[in-house]
């Protein structure tokens, strides 16, 4: 299997650009609308928090499993890239980087903060926590079970069931 680093590397981008806008603007939006008062609005924020905290976290450990058997990368391959879209968060070459680096930071840091109020996890923290997940999610493969793999099977014409006397068979002229 050929390594195709720049495909893994479009696919978390647009995976973790979606999760930050889904947190961001969409779940905020949504509960501005949906929700009147301020206290129901205040406890589904907290909610959406707690639940992109978790599909971030599910986010990374797919996408370890996804650069392993997908697309064959390395671990160095792996490493090399994380740390490459990651990077775009420290090095502060744009003045809207630190904006994106807080908002990262929040994908899984809100959902610890909640449950952890004293610790507020840094950039770093939570890069290494990701690198960890990517890590992680190298080790699983995810695999059909008996019944999927049963239900794919193309089923052939058993030859044996089929008229095999002339006279059984259907006429062409009919």
């Amino acid at each position: 299997m050929k390594e195709k680093p720049h495909m893994w590397l479009m696919e978390a981008v647009f995976v973790i650009g979606m999760l930050l806008l889904l947190k961001k603007w969409v779940f905020p939006f949504l509960i501005w609308q949906w929700f009147g008062s301020g206290d129901a609005a205040s406890n589904m924020l907290i909610g959406t928090h707690i639940a992109v905290a978790v599909m971030t976290a599910m986010v990374y450990v797919g996408l370890g499993s996804v650069s392993n058997q997908v697309y064959g990368l390395s671990l160095a391959s792996v490493w090399g890239m994380g740390t490459l879209l990651h990077a775009v968060f420290f090095v502060p070459v744009f003045p809207w980087t630190a904006t994106i680096r807080e908002s990262w930071t929040g994908l899984l840091g809100d959902g610890v903060h909640l449950f952890l109020p004293g610790i507020r996890p840094s950039s770093l923290t939570m890069w290494m926590v990701c690198t960890g997940l990517l890590m992680i999610g190298r080790l699983l493969r995810v695999r059909d079970t008996e019944e999927e793999a049963q239900r794919r099977v193309r089923y052939p014409i058993a030859i044996h069931a089929l008229p095999t006397k002339k006279e059984n068979r259907p006429s062409k002229r009919m």
